[in-house]
């Protein structure tokens, strides 16, 4: 193939060393997804602040909320790049606050309504940091949040490709529904 630059003939050649990096290059380019974890609350009574959000209020029933598949394999790390909630109740206008964890977060509370504790043992080693979310805008059929702008390197466990996570309030909410969804939204990038 011949080509001109400034006047002169030009011949491009391919080359298979510069092809191959190519090819290479595409296959590492970073992947976006979304992962999402729902559970229907239980709302029992009025939240307050600090109180954890989950599918159970009966002591020591409650579950961590578990984003499966974010990293390409296991231990592998990946960025959060935001975080969506929508919440199945309108009028609902509390600030909520996720907690990640590189593994389960047992011994920390995890029941809905009860007031948030970390565990000194799914502290150490596990807490991957806490994210505060705007308050939840009333759309009418639902309520929802979200922050487009987080950058956050996660490294799951060496076994794991998710993450593991506490939702909670950071103010006192009436408006809540019993039996109302939460859905929780990660817009994440694979390395």
């Amino acid at each position: 193939d011949v080509s001109e630059l400034n006047g002169l003939p030009v011949r491009v050649v391919a080359s298979p060393s510069i092809e191959a990096g190519n090819d290479l290059l595409r296959a590492i380019l970073l992947q976006g997804k979304s992962i999402i974890a729902s559970k229907i609350l239980e709302a029992a009574g009025n939240y307050a602040a600090n109180d954890v959000l989950s599918g159970s209020a009966a002591a020591g029933t409650g579950t961590a909320w578990y984003f499966a598949n974010c990293a390409r394999a296991p231990g592998r790390s990946f960025m959060i790049t935001g975080i969506r909630m929508r919440y199945a109740a309108d009028s609902v206008l509390f600030r909520p606050e996720i907690h990640f964890f590189r593994r389960n977060p047992t011994a920390s509370e995890l029941d809905d309504n009860a007031a948030y504790s970390m565990a000194a043992a799914d502290n150490l080693g596990s807490s991957l940091g806490a994210f505060p979310l705007p308050a939840f805008t009333d759309l009418g059929p639902e309520s929802v949040t979200s922050d487009d702008d987080i950058r956050k390197q996660i490294t799951p466990a060496i076994n794991d490709t998710g993450v593991y996570a506490i939702v909670k309030t950071l103010d006192a909410e009436a408006n809540e529904t019993a039996g109302a969804r939460l859905e929780v939204e990660l817009e994440i990038i694979q390395y």
